[in-house]
């Protein structure tokens, strides 16, 4: 079944196809967004958050769309957990492994539980973290290695 979107001339259906105004399957980037012009205005819109709002209600502050399985976008994939539920999941798993930080003389300065608890409190990527660590990136802005 097809279903007319918030946005006027773009449709979807509930196996996670977008449609604009010509009945065309729009291209999903990468970062499973899509871009909608609405008078002529560019706007990028998330394909699952457009398919559970499509399909079901707006969703409500403090919420977020999630998948059950994998990356599919169909609707029976789809479902609402709140941003407290969702960042619990993404915490320190047992393959964490705990990051040094040393200041230029080799002096230890602060230790934390993982690459991307590292990363968010210095304000960069936890795969940068990580390089640094495995010795990938030899003139790094910060020296970091792994504590053990």
């Amino acid at each position: 079944m097809i279903k007319e979107t918030k946005y006027p001339g773009y449709s979807c259906d509930a196996l996670g196809n977008v449609y604009n105004k010509h009945g065309k399957t729009m291209r999903i980037c990468k970062s499973n967004h899509i871009s909608l012009y609405v008078d002529g205005v560019q706007t990028k819109v998330y394909v699952h958050r457009l398919i559970y709002e499509t399909f079901n209600e707006e969703i409500p502050d403090g919420m977020v769309v999630m998948r059950k399985f994998d990356r599919s976008n169909a609707l029976h994939n789809l479902y609402l957990e709140t941003v407290n539920e969702c960042s619990r999941k993404s915490a320190i798993t047992n393959n964490s492994r705990e990051v040094a930080q040393f200041d230029e003389n080799g002096n230890f300065v602060k230790k934390w539980r993982s690459a991307r608890q590292c990363a968010r409190e210095l304000f960069c990527c936890h795969s940068t973290i990580s390089k640094i660590c495995n010795g990938e990136i030899k003139d790094a802005f910060i020296n970091v290695k792994w504590y053990r």
